[in-house]
């Protein structure tokens, strides 16, 4: 069935939903689409809930440190895992609905399922065909492959927060902020950990100098950290598996392995654009996502991009909600709106938390 909008969106997470809140000022038809439940990453698999995850570790943390300085239990609190879960869930999981009420409040259609271009102004969604005066692509990030064999045995960050039990012995693959923040929480939660990262330095695009301080506060909260140590291939073995990592030596290349009862990817995230069949609409991608001008832009005028499938900025809520922003401007307004990323704050929600400005 084919059905015409002035504004179709894919995507609901904060992008989306940021252009999605002029739908009822402007008086326009929307439409908005997603392949997974609605309220993107942030609320439903990323920032939120790790950071209910991270506030229980840090408050373990605290009281631990402060036993017999005046303040603190009597003895060391520890991390009830299973109902830090679940108590977890009561945020995450009342979610969608509540963003499909908030869509269906501001008369916007609602559609589940991936969608794919047709053409330049039309995407195709289930048995339905939808055209639109203009598109704004907000499909958000998904964890990147590694590429390796075993890689099926990986376990991402998304399903790491949904354990109902915490593995005793636990490796990260890759140094990035999602490894250092959640080895921080399993520490803490009584796990032994350790990052295995690729390169010389952990956290490449953040501050060195801050970094090394995070490195060191890491090791000395028990968490093992080893540098240019590429993970090659991950085995099962019995109840666990094992991962191969090589390193260079003065004679060539060795081979080290190590056990875990689990490994994370933390590799990173890398846009989720793959299947979306950009070409058939004339819209331009790199390997870092989406190409958009500073008005959030695409190749196609009728198309808009924002938030973690873009090339632009980096991946974080604040990102995805200054660009939808500046994409709802430049749709409704028409105002020239350009977006501005000089002096957006990151964080590593560590113990002590890591805090950077990104400027650009």
């Amino acid at each position: 069935m084919e059905k015409e909008y002035d504004i179709i969106i894919i995507g609901t997470g904060t992008a989306g939903r940021t252009l999605a809140g002029r739908a009822e000022s402007s008086g326009m038809k929307f439409a908005i689409i997603d392949s997974r439940e609605y309220g993107g990453t942030c609320p439903l698999r990323g920032c939120d809930p790790k950071k209910v995850l991270a506030g229980a570790s840090e408050a373990t943390d605290l009281n631990n440190r402060l036993i017999g300085k005046g303040a603190g239990t009597e003895e060391p609190l520890k991390i009830d895992w299973p109902s830090l879960i679940r108590f977890k869930r009561t945020f995450t999981e009342v979610y969608p609905r509540e963003a499909e009420k908030m869509f269906a409040d501001m008369g916007i259609d609602m559609y589940h399922g991936r969608a794919r271009f047709k053409n330049e102004n039309t995407v195709i969604v289930g048995n339905d065909e939808l055209k639109g005066k203009f598109i704004f692509l907000a499909t958000g990030s998904k964890p990147r492959k590694l590429k390796i064999p075993g890689e099926e045995y990986l376990t991402t960050s998304e399903e790491f927060m949904e354990l109902m039990e915490l593995p005793e012995k636990i490796i990260f693959a890759g140094g990035g902020y999602i490894s250092f923040e959640f080895t921080h929480i399993a520490r803490r939660a009584g796990a032994e950990v350790l990052i295995l990262h690729r390169s010389e330095r952990p956290l490449g695009t953040f501050d060195p100098d801050l970094v090394d301080m995070l490195v060191r506060a890491s090791e000395e909260s028990g968490i093992k950290i080893l540098t240019n140590r590429p993970v090659v291939a991950v085995e099962k073995a019995g109840d666990g598996f094992l991962v191969r990592t090589e390193y260079k030596t003065e004679t060539g290349s060795e081979v080290q392995v190590f056990n875990a009862d689990m490994v994370v990817n933390g590799a990173g995230r890398v846009p989720d654009i793959e299947d979306l069949q950009l070409e058939n609409a004339g819209v331009r991608a790199e390997k870092k996502g989406i190409i958009v001008d500073k008005h959030m832009r695409t190749s196609n005028p009728r198309v808009y991009a924002g938030g973690d499938c873009t090339a632009e900025g980096i991946q974080l809520t604040p990102v995805a909600t200054l660009q939808g922003e500046v994409a709802a401007a430049n749709i409704f307004d028409r105002n020239g709106a350009e977006a501005d990323y000089t002096g957006i704050p990151s964080a590593v929600f560590t113990h002590p938390c890591a805090c950077f400005r990104w400027n650009k």
